[in-house]
């Protein structure tokens, strides 16, 4: 009896051990509201820039290149061309020669001879047809080159209609010689490089630099 009382006892101060522990611990509390966020500090002044470093050294010079190639030497200038003048107006016939040391074998060979005949104030070359005389008449001349020694004879021959004619004096005017030698850059008989037309009296002129 008296054991039972004792258990008894000691459950009964458990018990009261318990209900105390209980009250001494409170309920967990609420979390409270987060705070507001914090301003942006001030942004640091920047820094002082360095000096500049000093230039590097200049380097080596570079090798010399290769000399060009000379160029080709330029063509022969017209220093070489010659004109003589000849007067033929008291010439009469079915024919015109001359003879001139223009009319070199070299000359009439290897280079260029041109002949232009001046009626009133007009010049054509020649060989030519349907000329004008100063008798107003119509007339054909052709030419050729005979060899009389070592050097040529210029040879006109007239015709109207396909016959022989005869000029009167004063039909005709006068006579020009050109000779460009076979350096002046002359391509075939009607023209000089491409650039004029031989045929053209002033023009040939001027480009020679000959006077009129």
């Amino acid at each position: 009896m008296k054991f039972t009382v004792k258990l008894l006892g000691m459950g009964l101060v458990l018990l009261a051990l318990m209900f105390t522990s209980c009250a001494k611990d409170g309920e967990d509390g609420m979390d409270g509201a987060m705070g507001p966020v914090g301003t942006n500090g001030i942004d640091g002044v920047d820094g002082t820039d360095g000096e500049d470093g000093a230039d590097g050294a200049d380097g080596a010079n570079g090798a010399d290149g290769t000399d060009g190639v000379d160029g080709e030497d330029g063509a022969d200038g017209n220093a070489n061309v010659t004109s003589q003048n000849f007067d033929i107006s008291g010439h009469s016939g079915t024919t015109y020669q001359l003879a001139t040391t223009m009319l070199t074998a070299d000359n009439v060979e290897n280079g260029v001879i041109l002949a232009y005949l001046r009626i009133n104030n007009e010049w054509y070359q020649i060989p030519n047809q349907q000329i004008l005389t100063n008798g107003f008449s119509l007339i054909d001349i052709s030419s050729y080159f005979s060899p009389i020694g070592s050097s040529y004879r210029l040879n006109l021959a007239f015709s109207r209609d396909g016959l022989s004619y005869s000029i009167s004096a004063g039909d005709l005017d006068e006579l020009r010689l050109v000779s460009i030698p076979s350096n002046s850059n002359t391509t075939g008989k009607q023209s000089i490089n491409g650039n004029i037309d031989l045929t053209d009296y002033h023009a040939v002129m001027q480009y020679y630099n000959l006077n009129e």
